[in-house]
């Protein structure tokens, strides 16, 4: 089975990021964890439960998808399934979610960070689709599968938050993050048209929906209902990653017009039911009361 996968060559080397900040290692909960355990399975399913390739061919999108809306999942399932001979292509996306995807979900919490990745699956098969049917062959509908749209969406994210964190290459060569993904992007644009193996459009959309969401912080999530959302609904990423620290402002007037009400209200309970009803509290409010008065008249 020819199926044309998004593998490249940035996931089929080994690197490791050097962030300001060490980042925590996925915990059960998160949502890298999930993606990579979701992946996986798929793949093993895929190798063990059938012919190989068996689960694959069902869930890949093709280039005539885009015209056949009763297919629209595969828009999303495509991402999920990798290549069924060999691990390289599995390997290296996996390995480009668990580094990068750590460093951005640590930002944007698990919620969001699904969102934008789901995003990027779906607008890389929608390039993918669109581009191809349009130019043909509509006769002989061309397979996609593979992560790879979406890790590369996260690189250009991470490059541009973490512009000067270094990436190591076999894990000796440190070369910034703005480098890194500058030079695929590039490899990228000039393979566009080659006749390979290799879905460059799919990663030029993630590389575009990286930089967008960068700007905007917009993902599907953005459809939802404000209620559905967190609190970073709306913001650029660049804006939800910019700590502010939290001040609370005092307000003497807020307190003195509390103040003033509860005394009220004690001095009419006094008229009706005598001093001795008041309790400790009580009293010490009006204390309180009365001294500020006193403090007011000198």
């Amino acid at each position: 089975m020819n199926l044309r996968s998004h593998g490249m060559s940035l996931y089929d080397r080994d690197y490791v990021r050097d962030t300001q900040q060490p980042q925590p290692l996925p915990t059960p909960k998160s949502a890298v964890a999930v993606l990579i355990t979701i992946n996986v399975i798929v793949f093993l399913l895929d190798q063990l439960a059938g012919p190989t390739g068996w689960l694959a061919s069902y869930l890949v999108a093709f280039s005539t998808t885009i015209v056949q809306p009763w297919d629209w999942w595969r828009f999303v399932t495509y991402g999920f399934a990798h290549a069924p001979i060999g691990f390289g292509h599995i390997f290296g996306n996996m390995i480009g979610l668990f580094f990068f995807g750590r460093a951005i979900e640590g930002v944007l919490g698990p919620k969001r960070f699904v969102g934008f990745y789901l995003t990027a699956v779906v607008l890389g098969g929608l390039a993918f689709s669109v581009r191809h049917y349009l130019m043909g062959p509509r006769e002989l509908p061309i397979p996609m599968l593979g992560a790879s749209g979406a890790i590369f969406a996260l690189v250009i994210l991470f490059a541009l938050k973490f512009p000067h964190n270094k990436i190591y290459l076999w894990f000796t060569v440190p070369v910034p993050a703005w480098l890194l993904a500058s030079a695929y992007l590039l490899i990228e644009l000039t393979a566009l048209n080659r006749h390979d193996s290799v879905a460059h459009d799919v990663h030029i959309a993630g590389a575009i929906y990286g930089f967008v969401f960068f700007k905007t912080g917009w993902s599907f999530l953005s459809l939802a209902p404000s209620s559905l959302l967190d609190s970073f609904s709306g913001k650029s990423f660049s804006a939800m990653t910019t700590r502010r620290p939290k001040v609370k402002l005092y307000d003497p007037e807020a307190r003195d017009s509390k103040l003033d009400k509860e005394a009220d209200r004690i001095l009419d309970k006094v008229h009706r039911e005598g001093a001795d009803s008041l309790t400790a509290k009580e009293r010490r409010i009006l204390e309180d009361y009365s001294r500020r008065m006193q403090q007011k008249r000198r």
